[in-house]
């Protein structure tokens, strides 16, 4: 069966939500104790996560359309597989077309494409939709993760030009002008999914229901309150999301999110993420913990080290570009590698692992720490001050954009960034467009706000008019309002 129904009891719904508690009201000197409402909950496993629905009526109908609906832009968004279903991805059939001839997708993919590549044109944006042949070299999330040669990496960062790519609007086609290059989507699917969704249930009738794309959240309406026996009224409240505690299970959580009719999506780097040691490889689960000790007691090089490091370990491997058609004359290095054809192309020496950006050293100094969200100037993981960004919205595709892009800026730099735009619409024009960094000038901002959990763990809220922010984790500083701007 493609779901499965059950009664929400009590406990949580997943990783990411959580049910609420039976409630307590209290009448002057009487508390009364409130009944539970009964939800509905539909739950399969679909873009390799868990997919939960929650209703607070039966649905079996509209959650197997529902998932149905997902499963089929599943099968036309992956890049995992050419066929689903008994259909072909328009995105790998895009990507298998490189270098040959452009191919044409549905209006709908077309638009979602157009929108990732505005976003990734930005000046100064990590956000890229063709950084597939890099996520595909670190493999960070699989059983093959690893370090790519530098030589690998500068070979493939030109085919991971979000520039190059062309988009012809004409009749919805997309052509890759080089082999190699490969779309990635999976910065933008879920929220785009997510939208169409919960697009779908509000069509459908539905008032309030809970969307979980793998932690991905979205929200229609709001829940059912509870209340005391007897009384039919049903009253709405906030949902809760659980923000979850790096590095810890599921189920332990910094805080809850209390919102209605929002998105909430996450980005951070404990998602996704293998440790290195020498020869021993070794993916999420296995490394948890050390991990956990590293952020507390590892020194790390500064950033200046960690540029310059990337920068003389790219030149070391980096095969020689001739003028010749721009091709690598030196060295022959196929544009789509196999880990034997790289190891007969180049024999470059590898660098120490302390020289990689975002190598998280523990404190005996043999692992390495590499997340999965990339820089898409250097083809290494990003290294900053932060562990997680959150985004509350009204769309979900919003929120997968703006994770990305404020990880990328930086705390200080997304800070400001969000302060002048907030600002922006009180200042005269004349004063408009100096704000830090050119890209914060060029970068429409929809209805967005943030929440940030750095390394030294503090959570920064610089704004919450959409939702409240309940602290859980006394261990860790909340910063709110105009002292964390």
């Amino acid at each position: 069966m493609l779901a499965a129904l059950y009664v929400e009891r009590a406990r949580p719904l997943s990783a990411a939500v959580l049910p609420a508690a039976p409630d307590i009201s209290r009448d002057g000197n009487e508390s009364r104790i409130m009944s539970p409402v009964p939800s509905y909950t539909y739950q399969t496993v679909l873009m390799g996560s868990d997919i939960v629905l929650k209703f607070y009526e039966r649905q079996d109908i509209i959650a197997r359309q529902a998932f149905l609906l997902i499963k089929n832009w599943e099968d036309r968004l992956t890049v995992n597989r050419c066929a689903g279903s008994g259909s072909v991805s328009e995105i790998a059939a895009v990507n298998a077309a490189a270098g040959q001839r452009p191919v044409k997708v549905k209006p709908e993919v077309f638009a979602l494409l157009q929108q990732a590549q505005k976003v990734g044109l930005y000046e100064g944006s990590c956000f890229n939709f063709a950084i597939g042949p890099i996520v595909k070299a670190w493999n960070i999330g699989f059983a093959r993760a690893h370090i790519p040669l530098p030589a690998e990496i500068a070979a493939l960062l030109p085919l991971s030009n979000p520039h190059a790519v062309i988009l012809n609007a004409g009749d919805c086609s997309v052509f890759l002008p080089q082999r190699g290059m490969a779309l990635d989507l999976g910065a933008i699917a879920k929220g785009f999914i997510a939208d169409c969704v919960k697009s779908f249930l509000q069509k459908s009738g539905v008032k309030a229901a809970l969307i979980n794309l793998g932690g991905n959240i979205h929200s229609l309406g709001a829940p059912k309150a509870a209340l005391p026996a007897g009384e039919s009224d049903k009253g709405l409240k906030n949902w809760r999301v659980g923000l979850q505690k790096p590095f810890a299970s599921r189920h332990n959580v910094l805080g809850l999110i209390h919102m209605a009719g929002k998105s909430v999506v996450t980005s951070g780097i404990y998602e996704r993420y293998f440790m290195s040691g020498g020869d021993e490889q070794k993916n999420n689960r296995d490394y948890a913990a050390a991990m956990a000790a590293a952020i507390q007691t590892g020194a790390r090089p500064d950033r200046a080290e960690e540029e310059k490091a990337v920068i003389e370990a790219a030149a070391r491997g980096r095969a020689r570009e001739h003028s010749s058609g721009g091709r690598m004359a030196e060295i022959a290095v196929p544009a789509v590698f196999g880990e034997r054809q790289l190891a007969a192309a180049v024999k470059p020496a590898l660098h120490s692992l302390e020289s990689l950006p975002s190598a998280k050293r523990q404190s005996d100094g043999k692992a390495a720490f590499y997340h999965h969200i990339f820089d898409p100037c250097t083809g290494y993981p990003l290294h900053n001050d932060l562990m997680s960004v959150t985004i509350i919205s009204d769309k979900s595709v919003d929120g997968e954009i703006w994770t990305s892009l404020l990880y990328g800026f930086g705390l200080e730099k997304a800070l400001k960034f969000l302060r002048h735009r907030a600002n922006s619409g009180r200042r005269p024009d004349s004063e408009k467009g100096n704000e830090p960094g050119s890209v914060a000038s060029s970068i429409p901002l929809p209805a967005i706000e943030a929440i940030f959990v750095t390394k030294d763990k503090r959570i920064i809220i610089p704004k919450a008019e959409s939702f409240r922010f309940e602290l859980l984790d006394k261990s860790y500083q909340l910063i709110e309002g105009d002292t964390a701007a």
